[in-house]
């Protein structure tokens, strides 16, 4: 298990990317749409994971309850990349920590190939609040994004606020994931990303 991705929700996709390129130097590459989501995305990788730059589709309501009415870019998720679905669900049940069901969703490529994944939510902790739980991803027949998008950035810390990091801290220390925590009445999360041009940190630079 790894990190996968972080999802940065903006209020227009082609508005967010050009503003990512002009301030990293690197221009995210269109991803496609969400079908069932009425949402499109663009994507760069930042190294053994990627950042999601997310939108509605102009004109439609996003089955994405955090991209409604949103006004600037902010870090609305993350996600765990697993490999072995009874596995990952046995180490968190390990930690008290519930999994639903395996569901499978889709993107469909501008080049019309449709890239599919599994997925599984995190049950039992929305007290932590959004965006800090994550969801986990599992990759069906596809090439990783953080391998088919533009290179040239990187990930250097994640750090995530909550009053309630305990609960995450000994499970994600078994993964050997290295996320910073921050005491906090309210819910965040924040990247920091070396680019060709500045270090950037999302989502505040985005928000300039």
């Amino acid at each position: 298990m790894k990190v996968d991705h972080f999802i940065l929700g903006v209020p227009d996709l082609d508005v967010a990317t050009k503003k990512f390129a002009n301030l990293s130097g690197i221009n995210p590459v269109f991803g496609g749409t969400h079908p069932t989501l009425s949402t499109h995305n663009a994507l760069v990788s930042l190294g053994d994971c990627y950042l999601e730059l997310i939108a509605a589709v102009p004109g439609k309501t996003p089955g994405i309850e955090r991209l409604n009415g949103i006004t600037a870019p902010r870090l609305i998720g993350w996600a765990i990349e697993y490999f072995n679905t009874e596995e990952v669900r046995s180490v968190f049940n390990g930690h008290g920590i519930n999994l639903s069901t395996p569901s499978f969703g889709s993107r469909v490529q501008p080049n019309g190939i449709k890239v599919g994944y599994e997925y599984m939510d995190v049950e039992g902790l929305a007290e932590l609040g959004c965006p800090v739980v994550p969801f986990l991803v599992r990759w069906i027949s596809s090439t990783h994004p953080s391998v088919s998008s533009p290179v040239g950035c990187s990930l250097v810390e994640f750090s995530m606020k909550h009053p309630k990091s305990e609960i995450f801290d000994k499970l994600l220390k078994e993964m050997n994931m290295e996320i910073k925590h921050i005491d906090g009445n309210q819910s965040d999360l924040k990247i920091v990303v070396e680019t060709p041009r500045s270090r950037m940190v999302l989502p505040a630079d985005m928000e300039k």
